[in-house]
């Protein structure tokens, strides 16, 4: 007994020293020294020009948003500062830059790490997320599969894998899809495309039978607007996205996300959370310092043009691969960032009347049964997605994506992009084919072409 009491103790006294010792919330640094069984800090942050580096032309001040933020981006979390009491990983910097518990890349770069999401549809073919709400309220902890409880850390006497097991997909979930982790590199432009830019490409004639909308969703302030991120277009704005992470990744609560997810729907004990804070993340600090450094990070520029990838790129427009994945916006002006003082940053030119591209309309597209999967959001609750209907992946730094994460497409099965052209189908059918006739030249440089973004 008394050993047992002495190994709590030890226990106890080490997670103290860690907490102490790693950044806290807002600003205290990591170190070695006072916690052994602690992370290492992470490298410093990038600089202009560096990969996973900030916009060139930020100010000192603006400087210091994108480095503040790029520390609280890589925390690793724990219980004791409001992981969980279940989560999907431990960090945003371990789907968004490494893959691992210890920053070894870039933060905000992808990853070979897939979430999973469930559900099942219920008699009435409406879609039931199993999360507790919507017309059949069954809560089984959908949609998003955590597959970490705060009991494997070992550090919370009283809360064992017993009490709070990681979740597993329920028996009656009739959908269960992987998704993969996107790269976050260049979403501050995303985030300020005028909504009028994006509405411009609904309703008008398009060439090979293409639609596209825009998925109207609720943002932050219950504006309803043209969604911009999420493979299904549920998220409308970069703030509504970090914080849609914060807690269905991470489990920390804020006052957009106040409630604790029930693991598996059921209740769990109060020692498997023991951040007292009511929400966890005071003041949305977390979320508006990881807002800013994700909307300051630079994106990947294009390898420079060769006579193939220039000979690519008409391919690509003679093809109707560009009706969809267009080239150009041009964000809006005088953008400003939320700062955590309740006001907003000076106007930041780096974000301001920036022409980029991205290669996506940001619209939904009907892709066919070959590519169905995802949860859908449905015009009940979170607009109208089916299972079929995608956003067109944003092309820049492709070469990247598949390199990092081994895989295209929203489930990362796709391993080479000639296998991502043909899963396209639906109202990219058109496309396709014309993709398939092309001679071996043509075929050669449309693929550099890709390879190049």
């Amino acid at each position: 007994m008394k050993i047992q009491k002495l190994k709590l103790l030890l226990t106890l006294i080490a997670v103290f020293v860690c907490v102490l010792a790693i950044p806290s919330r807002f600003t205290h640094k990591a170190s070695a020294s006072l916690c052994p069984f602690c992370p290492p800090p992470p490298p410093p942050a990038p600089t202009v020009g560096q990969f996973g580096g900030p916009l060139a032309g930020l100010n000192t001040t603006i400087t210091n948003l994108f480095v503040g933020g790029y520390g609280t981006f890589n925390v690793k979390w724990d219980p004791i500062r409001g992981l969980g009491p279940v989560s999907t990983q431990p960090g945003c910097f371990t789907c968004h830059g490494a893959g691992v518990n210890v920053l070894t890349g870039a933060a905000g770069d992808t990853s070979t790490v897939t979430g999973i999401r469930y559900g099942k549809f219920n008699p009435d073919n409406t879609f039931n997320y199993l999360d507790g709400n919507g017309t059949s309220p069954e809560n089984e902890g959908g949609p998003v599969l955590h597959g970490i409880s705060n009991a494997t850390f070992g550090t919370l006497p009283g809360c064992t894998t017993t009490n709070l097991p990681p979740e597993v997909v329920p028996a009656d979930a009739t959908v269960s899809n992987h998704v993969r982790s996107p790269q976050l590199f260049g979403l501050g432009l995303v985030d300020n495309i005028p909504d009028s830019a994006i509405l411009a490409n609904v309703g008008i004639s398009k060439p090979f039978g293409i639609t596209g909308i825009a998925n109207m969703i609720a943002d932050e302030n219950g504006v309803v607007r043209p969604a911009k991120f999420g493979q299904k277009l549920n998220v409308v704005s970069l703030f509504q996205f970090t914080g849609n992470a914060e807690f269905n990744e991470l489990g920390i609560t804020s006052t957009f996300f106040p409630n604790e997810h029930l693991p598996q729907g059921l209740p769990f004990p109060v020692l498997c959370q023991p951040d007292m804070n009511n929400p966890q993340d005071v003041g949305e600090v977390n979320m508006i310092k990881i807002t800013q450094f994700n909307a300051l990070l630079a994106p990947i520029p294009p390898l420079p043009p060769t006579t193939a990838s220039t000979a690519g790129k008409a391919v690509f427009e003679n093809i109707g691969c560009n009706v969809c994945h267009q080239e150009t916006f041009t964000t809006q002006g005088n953008v400003t960032l939320k700062t955590t003082n309740g006001g907003t940053s000076a106007v930041i030119p780096s974000l301001s009347n920036v022409s980029f591209n991205p290669y996506s309309d940001f619209l939904l597209h009907d892709m066919g049964t070959g590519d169905s999967g995802g949860i859908p959001f449905q015009p009940d609750n979170l607009g109208r997605a089916s299972l079929t209907m995608w956003r067109s992946s944003p092309l820049w730094g492709l070469s990247n994506i598949i390199a990092k994460s081994g895989g295209l497409m929203h489930d990362n099965k796709s391993k080479t992009i000639d296998a991502a052209i043909k899963r396209h189908g639906g109202e990219a059918a058109t496309v396709v084919s014309n993709y398939k006739g092309l001679n071996s030249t043509d075929d050669a440089n449309l693929l550099a072409f890709l390879g190049s973004l």
